[in-house]
C-alpha cells in the first residue's frame, strides 16, 4: 500500500475499503505531505484518519469479542471509544484476557499465523495523540507560524503511525479463539483462566498435553 508522494487530490481519491488500516494508509498519505509541504492542514487530516482508524479499530476488535452486538451496542459505540472500551473489558470475554489465550493456544501451533495482539492502553495512548490535533493548539503565532511547532508535531503524529502501521504490515491480521466454538477441554481451560483459577504458565502446560485439539 504505497503512501509516499500523492498530492492531495490523490489521498482524497484514494479507493476505499472496509477496514482500519484504510485510514491508517491515509493518515500515513496526508503526513508525507505535511512533510514534504510543512503545511499544517495535511497534519490535521492526518490526525483526523488516525483517531478514525484506531476508533474502527476498536470495533473491529469489539466484533471479535462479543457474541453478539446489537443495534443498541452499535448506537453506544459511535463516537465514544470509552462506550467501546467498556464492552472490550466485559466479563464474559474480556479483550485482554482472550487475546492473551490466543496468543498461548497459537504459539503452541506448527506454522502459526503472525496474529497481531493489540495492547488496549497502547491503544488509547494513540488515541489520546491524535485527538490532540483535533481542538485547539494555540494561537497561530506559537504554532502555525512557527516551523519548530510543524516539525515536533510531524513527529509526535508520525511516531504513533509509524508505529501503527508497522504492526498491520507486518502481521497477517487481528483474530482470536471463539469460546462458542472451542473444544470442550479447550473451554475449560478458557474458563478456569477467566476466573483467575490458573496463570499464563498453566494455560501453556494444560493446552499443550492436549495439544491435537487445538
Amino acid at each position: 500500500m504505497e503512501f509516499q508522494g500523492k498530492t492531495a487530490d490523490q489521498i482524497i481519491s484514494c479507493n476505499r475499503f472496509s477496514h482500519s488500516s484504510w485510514h491508517f494508509l491515509q493518515s500515513k498519505s496526508w503526513l508525507d505531505l505535511a512533510k514534504r509541504t510543512m503545511s499544517v492542514g495535511p497534519l490535521h487530516y492526518s490526525a483526523f484518519e488516525l483517531r478514525y482508524g484506531i476508533e474502527y479499530l476498536l470495533f473491529e476488535l469489539l466484533t471479535l469479542t462479543k457474541a453478539e452486538i446489537t443495534e443498541d451496542d452499535y448506537q453506544k459505540c459511535l463516537g465514544s471509544p470509552d462506550e467501546m472500551n467498556k464492552m472490550l473489558k466485559n466479563f464474559e470475554r474480556p479483550y485482554k484476557m482472550l487475546s492473551r489465550f490466543t496468543e498461548i493456544a497459537n504459539s503452541l501451533i506448527l506454522n502459526k499465523p503472525k496474529i497481531l495482539y493489540w495492547d488496549l492502553s497502547e491503544i488509547f495512548k494513540f488515541w489520546g495523540i491524535a485527538s490532540e490535533f483535533l481542538h485547539f493548539r494555540g494561537t497561530h503565532n506559537r504554532t502555525y507560524e512557527s516551523e519548530e511547532w510543524i516539525i515536533s508535531s510531524i513527529a509526535r503524529i508520525e511516531g504513533v503511525i509509524d508505529d501503527l502501521w508497522k504492526k498491520v504490515t507486518e502481521t497477517e491480521g487481528i483474530g482470536l479463539l471463539n469460546p462458542d466454538t472451542m473444544k470442550p477441554s479447550v473451554r475449560d481451560i478458557w474458563h478456569d483462566y477467566l476466573a483467575d483459577k490458573i496463570n499464563d504458565d498453566s494455560v501453556r502446560t494444560r493446552l499443550d498435553l492436549i495439544k491435537p485439539l487445538l
